[in-house]
């Protein structure tokens, strides 16, 4: 029997865009003009739809089965229990109805923070990031990136959350640490979520991202959006009931 874990979200910060309340639920109903960011074309969002999820899911599954992180499965989707939580997201780049890049944020951490969560900071875990990467141009599929990790940095900070962390593969963490301000905690070990792969755990803590910057923070800030885009998108009960089963089912395939 799945249990799900419900999550209060604390409202002790301000939001970092305009808003006359800081109460989310409100931003979500609020009858604002419903156009989506929109970067050359590029729609970035939230998901909120079946489809959505499900694609997202399904570019994570193929990504993550080419590049050997895991293997190959009938319902073609990759998710964890994690995602059917009310508190995490999947964010996505869509040109048209394409998702051409995806990435989650998981309030239930996958690396062992307990020490981290001592002082009542409130974070959450990035993960399943996969990308069409011949859909564009090398350098206009980075772009896409930083886009989507720009709308997942303003959510994040909306929703109150205080530190970000990541497992990446050892030769990527030079990256989030030089361009997007990262710092490793945690030694090198092995990620059972990614077939054994080595990896690191990274935090980004946003009271000293805002203090030290990184390079690539002034085009993060500079991205804007409504208050109504950056509102909590739970997976509604038949949705979950969905990809609750397929979680399920795949956890129960035989291991190669």
């Amino acid at each position: 029997e799945l249990r799900f874990q419900m999550h209060t979200l604390s409202l002790h910060r301000p939001p970092v865009l305009p808003t006359p309340s800081t109460n989310r639920r409100w931003a979500a109903r609020r009858p604002w003009p419903r156009e989506r960011a929109k970067i050359d074309g590029i729609t970035y969002k939230v998901a909120e739809s079946f489809a959505e999820r499900r694609a997202a899911f399904e570019l994570v599954h193929d990504a993550y089965t080419k590049y050997g992180l895991m293997d190959c499965n009938g319902w073609g989707l990759r998710l964890s229990a994690r995602h059917l939580l009310p508190d995490s997201a999947v964010f996505v780049a869509c040109d048209g109805h394409t998702v051409i890049s995806t990435l989650s944020l998981e309030q239930e951490c996958g690396y062992d923070v307990n020490q981290r969560r001592a002082d009542g900071s409130r974070m959450a875990e990035i993960s399943s990031l996969a990308s069409r990467r011949q859909h564009f141009p090398q350098k206009q599929m980075f772009d896409v990136f930083l886009n989507l990790v720009g709308l997942m940095v303003a959510y994040a900070r909306f929703n109150d959350l205080e530190r970000l962390l990541i497992a990446v593969h050892p030769k990527h963490a030079r990256f989030y640490h030089r361009l997007l301000g990262f710092r490793q905690i945690g030694q090198q070990r092995t990620y059972a979520r990614v077939s054994n792969q080595p990896a690191v755990a990274c935090v980004n803590e946003f009271e000293r991202f805002d203090r030290e910057g990184c390079p690539l923070k002034d085009r993060l800030d500079a991205m804007r959006f409504q208050p109504w885009e950056l509102a909590p998108r739970p997976i509604p009960d038949s949705e979950r009931d969905y990809f609750a089963a397929a979680w399920h089912s795949l956890t129960q395939m035989p291991k190669a």
